[in-house]
């Protein structure tokens, strides 16, 4: 957690495993409920994976920043906080479709459906929400 996270600062190591330090405090924080500590950590791992090209890993960072956006925003019934959240799934989404990760696409289909439930839109919510079978049982 922080000791790595220190070890890869001072080092200067920009490394799949630094990322994989901050996104593990990130989600240390997220359990917490600590949000906005949570997203400062899923945010550096975010650009650190962008710089090591790991697109794979990047569709999973903005999918935990968006899991952060929906949790403040179910918090404080925020629906700027909802759109931010869908900015970051649908991002997350357009890499998915490159890289596929059936387990992911699921999850994130289910954060989009479960935002546009927030936001009570529930005509964009229901197809993301039945996607979910086909991510999970197709082939990819």
């Amino acid at each position: 957690g922080f000791k790595a996270v220190e070890l890869y600062e001072a080092i200067k190591e920009r490394s799949d495993g630094h990322a994989l330090a901050l996104n593990n405090i990130g989600i240390g924080y997220e359990r917490l409920k600590a949000f906005d500590k949570a997203l400062v950590h899923y945010q550096k791992a975010l650009v650190l994976q962008q710089e090591l090209e790991n697109q794979g890993e990047v569709a999973k960072m903005l999918n935990n920043i968006g899991n952060i956006y929906l949790q403040k925003g179910q918090k404080a019934n925020d629906k700027k906080l909802f759109r931010s959240a869908l900015d970051n799934y649908l991002k997350s989404l357009d890499i998915l479709k490159i890289n596929e990760d059936k387990n992911l696409t699921a999850r994130v289909y289910n954060n989009i459906g479960n935002t546009y439930w927030e936001l009570r839109d529930f005509e964009k919510a229901l197809p993301f929400l039945l996607m979910l079978p086909q991510a999970l049982l197709s082939e990819k």
